[in-house]
Parts: C-alpha cells; sequence; structure tokens
C-alpha cells in the first residue's frame, strides 16, 4: 500500500497556486487593427450597436404583427385540442417566419422611399461626437 506525503502535495499546491499571479501579470493585450491601421472598437459605436441590440425586441413586438400572429396560433392550438404540441418555441419560431414574410414589402418600402447615405457623408461627425461625450 502506498502512502501519500500530504505535507509534499500541500507545499507543491501552495506553490504552484502562488505562481499564478506571476503568468497572469505577464500578459499584454493588444488593441484590434483594421486594415487601414485604426483601432476596430469604438466605444461611441459599440455602445450605439449595443443599444440597438437592446431595442430590436422591443421593435419585433411593438412595431410589427408577432405577437398577434403568435396569439392566433396559440389559439389554433388550444382549438385542436392539443395542450402542448406544437411546442411555445415552435410557435415563436413560425410567428417570427410569418412576421418576416409579412413585414418585407413594408421595409423594401421604406429603403426606397428613404435613400442610401453617401460615402462623403460621415455618420458620426467630430461635433457630434464631442457633444455626445460631453453629454
Amino acid at each position: 500500500m502506498m502512502k501519500f506525503d500530504f505535507g509534499k502535495i500541500l507545499f507543491w499546491a501552495a506553490f504552484l497556486i502562488g505562481l499564478t499571479p506571476i503568468f497572469a501579470v505577464s500578459q499584454t493585450v493588444q488593441p484590434l487593427q483594421n486594415q487601414q491601421g485604426g483601432e476596430t472598437a469604438n466605444p461611441v459605436v459599440l455602445i450605439i450597436v449595443i443599444g440597438a441590440l437592446a431595442l430590436a425586441p422591443f421593435g419585433l413586438i411593438m412595431l410589427t404583427s408577432f405577437v398577434k400572429i403568435a396569439v392566433v396560433l396559440s389559439i389554433l392550438r388550444n382549438a385542436l385540442g392539443t395542450q402542448q404540441i406544437p411546442p411555445n418555441q415552435v410557435i415563436t419560431g413560425i410567428a417570427l417566419i410569418l412576421t418576416v414574410f409579412i413585414m418585407a414589402p413594408v421595409v423594401e418600402k421604406m429603403r426606397a422611399e428613404a435613400g442610401t447615405i453617401q460615402d462623403t457623408e460621415a455618420i458620426f461627425s467630430e461635433v457630434s461626437v464631442k457633444t455626445l461625450f460631453q453629454a
């Protein structure tokens, strides 16, 4: 039968745990660079993108017919006498697909009337970014 020397095991465990901060301090992180040499992650753009992603479910629910379609499909499921089939995830998926199909002409009309942004126009001018940082 083999005996374990818990003193040695405890010493080596404490030694290895004590070395981990040394390896963590030695790591350096370089910012991501794009093709032109500028930084990829602009904080203002990241905040705007994250804000838009946070408001996307609100827009889906309030500005489209998603809720109406989901309610009709749920009522149809109950009318057929099935309580669990199809599951709620399937009903939500079907409602999402039907919403995209129904709203496609509206989106095309919006894009046609809004036009396109010219390459010479700046989306974020320096004045608007400075005003945003001062606010």
